[in-house]
């Protein structure tokens, strides 16, 4: 439980992660991609956002090491990339209880 107490480097990493989670849409997002891989288009359908909004989400997450996607951009498949989301995900829901 020490490492961030004594790393200012991976506590700056895991401040990095909180920052990326901060936004009900990505939470959302991550939740819903902890279930199941998905496009953006499915995505944005099954949670009744615009499509925009869900690429905007995507690329935030992506960009903080949390989610990754596979093929084309335009018909990218979307996972959890860092398998401790599936932990953080599971305690933002029982948090929100």
């Amino acid at each position: 439980m020490g490492l961030l107490r004594n790393d200012d480097a991976k506590a700056q990493r895991a401040a990095a992660t909180v920052q990326a989670l901060a936004h009900p849409v990505r939470l959302r997002l991550l939740a819903a991609l902890c279930e199941e891989e998905a496009g953006a288009a499915a995505l944005a359908s099954r949670l009744r956002l615009p499509r925009a909004t869900v690429g905007r989400h995507l690329r935030a997450l992506a960009a903080a090491g949390l989610l990754a996607p596979s093929g084309p951009p335009r018909q990218a498949t979307w996972r959890v990339a860092e398998p401790a989301v599936h932990g953080l995900v599971a305690c933002m829901e029982e948090c929100a209880r």
